[in-house]
């Protein structure tokens, strides 16, 4: 069944519908509405495909803005349905040990589409509580990203904009910010845990981040030891 626009929903496997594409029916949009549904697919090789085909899609001068919306609206459902498990309370013995397979993740691919596409695309996404640790996401655009209560221990950001970004109680354990642009000392202090993080050289001085760098809530010497949930130091 069509819309009032001539394009027809998608919905892919998992049983969660994507948002449609608003446009007049074409060869581009019906390519589109193939790589939505792509997404849902139980073939992991023919959802990685559908990534990179609406990457590509998002790239292409002639997509519309409302176009290039709708499938950063996918993507980030596909993303929370694909990011791996968040491993809950013991995280720092998460965060040791090497990524888990596949390395780099499905959620990964979609995100990288995203920070590489968005353009003046700059209204907030929320991709709170969701697991991307040792994701490379360095180069793109995260302008207005909620990454609250989000697992994000080694993940790289370098160079990547950062602009009304929220990290709030995310867990930053081991990550690089260095070269971030538009990064600020308040996103990072509201992080649960920025242990050993990287800082871009303008917040490097800053005497607040770098005691918070020092400390970890799993790590506290106040702690007694069998409640210490990490040894590392």
């Amino acid at each position: 069944m069509r819309d009032s626009n001539g394009v027809t929903p998608t919905a892919p496997a998992s049983g969660v519908v994507s948002p449609s594409v608003n446009v007049p029916r074409s060869s581009t949009s019906v390519g589109i509405d193939d790589s939505l549904s792509g997404l849902g697919s139980p073939v992991a090789g023919h959802r990685t495909a559908s990534i990179s085909r609406l990457r590509i899609a998002m790239l292409d001068p002639e997509t519309t803005a409302a176009v290039r919306a709708a499938i950063i609206d996918s993507l980030v459902i596909f993303i929370r349905d694909h990011s791996p498990k968040h491993p809950g309370i013991n995280s720092f013995a998460y965060c040791m040990k090497p990524p888990p397979a596949p390395f780099p993740s499905e959620a990964t691919l979609a995100l990288q589409a995203i920070g590489e596409t968005r353009g003046d695309l700059t209204e907030s996404i929320d991709l709170s509580r969701v697991n991307l640790s040792y994701a490379s996401l360095q180069d793109l655009d995260f302008r207005n990203v909620r990454f609250d209560g989000a697992l994000l221990c080694r993940t790289w950001f370098s160079h990547s904009r950062l602009d009304g970004a929220t990290f709030r109680d995310a867990n930053l354990r081991f990550s690089t910010f260095e070269g971030a642009e538009g990064l600020r000392s308040a996103q990072l202090s509201e992080a649960e845990s920025i242990l050993n993080v990287r800082l871009p050289n303008s917040l490097t001085e800053n005497p607040y981040l770098v005691r918070l760098r020092e400390v970890d809530p799993e790590c506290s010497p106040h702690l007694p030891t069998s409640q210490r949930l990490c040894d590392f130091q």
